[in-house]
C-alpha cells in the first residue's frame, strides 16, 4: 500500500492550521469584546408611590385640624402638602442615575447593556457579555 504526497500534505496543513489558529487567539468567544464607552443617563423619576402614601398621610394628619369647612380645608391642604412631600422624599431615595455600558464584540458588532449599579469596568476593558451583565474578562 502506498501513501501519495496528497494524503501525507493534507494532514500536515490541517495539523498546521489548527496549531496557527489556537497560538494566534483566533478562538471563537461570542461573549467577548471591548468596552468602547460607557454613558451616565439621568432619569425622571416619578415618585407615585410616595406621593400616594404623602398624600393619604397628609390627608389624615389634615382630617384632625377644625370643625366643619375648616377641617375640610385642612384634609385638602394636608392631602396637597403630603403629597409634594412625599413626592420629593421618592425622588430623592431612588437613583436617578442609570449605566449603559456600550461593547464592542470581538466579531465587530456593538452591544449595550445597561444598569443601574455602578460599572466595574472601564473603557477600553476587555469584557465578557453574559446576559445584562458585563465582566472583566
Amino acid at each position: 500500500m502506498s501513501l501519495s504526497l496528497r494524503h501525507l500534505i493534507l494532514p500536515l496543513f490541517l495539523f498546521l492550521g489548527v496549531s496557527l489558529a489556537h497560538a494566534q487567539g483566533t478562538v471563537s468567544c461570542p461573549e467577548c469584546g471591548v468596552v468602547d464607552s460607557i454613558h451616565i443617563i439621568q432619569r425622571d423619576s416619578p415618585g407615585v408611590l410616595g406621593a400616594i402614601g404623602g398624600g393619604v398621610a397628609g390627608g389624615l394628619v389634615g382630617s384632625q385640624i377644625g370643625s366643619g369647612s375648616g377641617k375640610t380645608a385642612a384634609t385638602v391642604i394636608g392631602v396637597v402638602g403630603g403629597a409634594l412631600a412625599g413626592r420629593e422624599v421618592e425622588r430623592r431615595l431612588r437613583s436617578n442615575e442609570e449605566y449603559e455600558i456600550v461593547v464592542r464584540m470581538d466579531d465587530g458588532t456593538y452591544r449595550s447593556v445597561r444598569t443601574e449599579q455602578a460599572p466595574t469596568v472601564r473603557a477600553g476593558q476587555k469584557v465578557r457579555v453574559l446576559g445584562d451583565t458585563v465582566v472583566p474578562r
